[in-house]
């Protein structure tokens, strides 16, 4: 069949044109009118009509124009012009594209080169980039570096830092000549109601505007001001755009419009830049309404936040706060004796123990980067031996030293390059993986993502890693080509790999140590005895508004046992409580007290305890056992005598030796009333853990909420598997259609809360872990299955003399065995020196577990072994005649 024309309009034919055009110049011009001819040809077959017929010449045409690129058959044809000598651009192009060719004909070693590398790259590229979205990243506000958070220090407990009082605020703003500015404030959350439906809304209370303090200027209206923080002051708040954006339809005025919160009309007096939602993702503010001493000096609700003066450092303004502690201890000894005040870096203070867990996962990531390396190095140890006959014959023809150097170079360059697009690839799918892993402690991970620094990063990462460590190996691999050498590896090139694997396995147990400390941690926090039952509770947090409810205690008692009393109606319950304080709620308050039986203390020297609200039924909810005296009851109402249980840890602290049940004591707290009651101590029940898994049981004493009236609770049931939320939220609106329930869990979720700190850093960690193992392993098999093939000749000869197979496999393995002795002893000192890095991640488990240091050797050892195996097997099956003979 003759050719026919070529149509232009045709579909099929458009597209198979546009694949011809990617063939290289000189071969369209060879052999172009022909390959068009046969195509038109093809097209008027009927089979040409079938999608895999369509695809099968698609896939022809790119593969020809790919390898035509790389290695031409048709070279361009030009006239040689007078005068014009070959540049470095034109060998460099050259060497450039030999380079690929090389690479694509060695297709295992490749492909093992640029997953070395690139598993190294990705995770570095990933952990990267979330230090730097959380840790290195400033906060997104002017002259970040001068915004400070205040606690409160005891000097008896320098490590724990604590809130502050209103008054504290206030005189640590006077009195600091190096603080511009500060704030109290305290994370809530508001009910708005204008809707219909109850909509809890994350809100921060202050005691003065947030907005100047951050130097951000209202879209609209104003900021908050001191004078609206008053008792019976206007109810005004501040909204963010993005609540106005949400929830307001975007309206352009809402300044002086109201809203509904906590049953109260609130005037919007002031709109806040869309993003500012300090602290922890409010979208309102509010005054505190407190007078100028607030609920008193011991009533520690605030934590500070401010900003310190440009030209003062924070050690100047910590000195300064101790000598105005000192000041404010002599001027209040009753509330403020062993009181100090610390000023910390906001974003420090924001991060808190996080920033020491994300950077030990940099630097595990930088160990399997350096894995990563040595391998790549060995890698390119054994590929120069190999290539010592190519590189004779270069320099025989006039290739330099230099040139032949470049020549390798550019081979690392190449999987340097095609690492690093591995290394992104594979870090951008790792970092959604570990957003979601991810405790919710950690601030602005939702922002992390691969960006321009974190792409360069990835690139100088992999390129200078390739380099650094495949340099040498050029070199004397350029050097070996002038010289007369065989094109087995030498004794330096031999040591050098051994010494490459002594690191990598070195790295590996030190990174294997890390993830078993952590392993052996997680195994105590989940062995930890929470002195409660947690199984089958179901918790959801009520936060009555202020009207009616605080204003009148009442009937904030009322409404609480009633929607107690009628939750118990439900099929499938079995008991209900509640308290303020439950366990991981982390809603806590503390107070000091004193024994009437004995004489007063001196003022600030009064012990201190948890005080825990709590209804009737809250320690049978929990299954609770009860160790002496009785439980809350109905009956303890505010009409009858003050009551208190207490738990294990208070009488056994306090109790002095003699049981406490029968004792009276005096908080110095109140809630719903105002006046002080004094309490008789009624029972002791067993010790729970209420804040955290590791933390040291604090004295606690519960208070019946009818005496008490707290405006918030934590409800517990336990019930049937078959209890839903719907079931649970009928209930409560049925009592009142305006109360939403907060926080909606089980404890189990409560507790795999607690637990997600300490499982995202041994997730990770063991991650890394196996990562380096798997590299330290492909790399001893490498190393040994080179000097086997290598040796072949060798071991034949052995056997021709009368050496067993036996004796040969062994002969391999101790050779390996030696280099694995060597990298577990010095990854035992790397480790010892500094697992003791780790300490604030553990938990029931020394630094220098010994333990763990075992196991780990053990599971090294047996992986390094099947490693060396395999090859040294190989070796004993050499046959002796075929191997002379090649």
């Amino acid at each position: 069949m003759s050719p026919r024309a070529f149509d232009p309009t045709s579909t099929v034919d458009g597209w198979l044109r546009l694949l011809v055009a990617l063939l290289p110049r000189a071969f369209r011009a060879e052999y172009g009118d022909e390959l068009l001819a046969d195509l038109a040809e093809w097209r008027d077959d009927s089979q040409a009509r079938r999608p895999l017929q369509r695809l099968s010449a698609t896939w022809f045409l790119l593969r020809l124009a790919v390898l035509e690129r790389l290695n031409p058959t048709v070279h361009r044809r030009t006239m040689p012009q007078p005068g014009r000598q070959t540049t470095m651009f034109d060998l460099l192009n050259q060497d450039l594209r030999y380079a690929i060719r090389a690479l694509a004909q060695r297709p295992t070693y490749t492909l093992i080169a640029l997953c070395t590398l690139g598993l190294g790259v990705g995770a570095n590229t990933a952990i990267f980039s979330i230090v730097d979205t959380v840790v290195l990243r400033p906060l997104d506000y002017a002259e970040p570096e001068t915004l400070i958070r205040m606690r409160r220090q005891q000097v008896d407990q320098p490590g724990r830092l604590n809130s502050l009082s209103q008054p504290d605020v206030i005189d640590l703003a006077e009195a600091a000549q190096t603080i511009e500015s500060l704030v109290g404030f305290q994370e809530s959350s508001m009910t708005w109601t204008d809707t219909g439906q109850p909509l809890v809304i994350q809100a921060g209370l202050v005691t003065d505007g947030l907005l100047e303090v951050f130097r951000l200027n209202p879209i609209a209206g104003r900021d908050l001001r001191s004078e609206d923080n008053a008792p019976n002051g206007a109810r005004v708040v501040v909204v963010n755009q993005d609540f106005v954006d949400q929830h307001l339809g975007g309206r352009s005025k809402v300044v002086g419009t109201t809203l509904q919160l906590d049953g109260e009309a609130f005037e919007i007096v002031g709109v806040a830049p869309s993003g500012f939602t300090f602290p922890e993702d409010s979208q309102l503010w509010t005054p505190l309404f407190l007078d100028t001493e607030g609920c008193g000096r011991g009533c520690r609700l605030l934590t500070g936040v401010g900003r310190r003066t440009s030209d003062s450092s924070l050690d100047q303004l910590n000195e300064e706060l101790s000598v105005i502690a000192q000041r404010m201890e002599t001027d209040h000894p009753e509330s403020n004796r062993g009181t100090g005040f610390v000023a910390q870096d906001l974003q420090a203070g924001l991060l808190g123990e996080t920033r020491d867990g994300l950077l030990i996962l940099l630097g595990a990531v930088a160990l399997v980067l350096l894995i990563s390396a040595a391998n790549l190095a060995g890698l390119q140890i054994a590929r120069s031996s190999e290539r010592q006959r190519e590189l004779r014959v270069r320099n025989a023809l006039g290739a330099t030293r230099s040139r032949i150097w470049m020549l390798l170079l550019l081979d690392t360059v190449v999987l340097a390059v095609g690492g690093a697009i591995l290394g992104i690839s594979s870090g951008h799918f790792a970092v959604k993986v570990i957003v979601e892993l991810a405790p919710s402690s950690v601030p602005r991970l939702d922002q992390a993502r691969l960006d321009l620094r974190v792409l360069a990063f990835a690139f100088v990462v992999s390129l200078g890693t390739a380099l650094f460590f495949t340099l040498l190996p050029a070199w004397r691999a350029a050097g070996g080509a002038l010289g007369n050498r065989s094109n087995t590896m030498t004794r330096a090139e031999v040591r050098s790999r051994n010494l490459l694997l002594v690191g990598e396995i070195a790295l590996s147990l030190v990174l294997l140590v890390g993830a078993g400390l952590l392993l052996r941690t997680y195994d105590r926090l989940l062995g930890v005895d929470l002195g409660f039952d947690p199984d089958r509770v179901y918790s959801f947090f009520l936060a009555l508004p202020e009207e009616p409810y605080q204003r009148e205690p009442e009937r904030a008692v009322a409404v609480t046992a009633r929607i107690a009393e009628d939750l118990a109606t439900l099929p499938g319950v079995e008991s209900v409580g509640g308290a303020l304080g439950r366990p991981f709620s982390g809603n806590s308050l503390g107070t000091s007290y004193r024994f009437l039986d004995e004489p007063p203390p001196e003022p600030g020297l009064e012990p201190d305890t948890r005080i825990r609200v709590a209804l009737p039924g809250y320690f049978e909810t929990l299954r609770v056992p009860i160790l002496e005296g009785r439980t809350l009851t109905n009956s303890d109402l505010r009409s009858t005598e003050g009551v208190v249980v207490v738990n294990r840890t208070f009488a056994e602290t306090y109790g002095r030796g003699r049981s406490v049940v029968g004792r009276q004591i005096r908080l110095d707290i109140s809630l719903g009333w105002e006046d002080e009651v004094d309490r008789t101590i009624v029972g002791v029940v067993d010790d729970m853990r209420a804040g955290s898994l590791t933390d040291d049981i604090s004295p606690a004493a519960f208070v019946p909420q009818a005496q008490m009236a707290s405006p918030w609770m934590s409800v517990l049931l336990r019930g049937a598997d078959s209890l839903t939320w719907t079931d649970i939220e009928q209930v409560v609106h049925r009592i009142d259609p305006n109360l939403p329930l907060h926080r909606k869990e089980t404890l189990h979720q409560a507790i795999e809360r607690a637990l997600g700190p300490a499982r995202f850093y041994l997730m990770l960690l063991a991650s890394f872990a196996a990562m380096a193992v798997f590299l330290a392993a492909i790399g001893l098999y490498g190393v040994i299955s080179t000097l086997v093939a290598q040796r072949t000749r060798e071991f034949a000869v052995r056997q021709a003399l009368g050496a067993g197979p036996r004796r040969i496999s062994v002969h391999v393995i101790g050779q390996g065995a030696v280099t694995v002795a060597l990298g577990l002893t010095v990854g035992l000192a790397i480790a010892w020196a500094s697992t003791r890095l780790l300490g604030t991640l553990l938990f029931g488990v020394p630094p220098h577990d010994p333990v763990t240091y075992l196991i780990v050797v053990v599971v090294l050892s047996s992986v390094s072994l099947l490693a060396i195996s395999a090859p040294a097997l190989r070796a004993a099956r050499v046959s002796p005649v075929r191997a002379l003979k090649e």
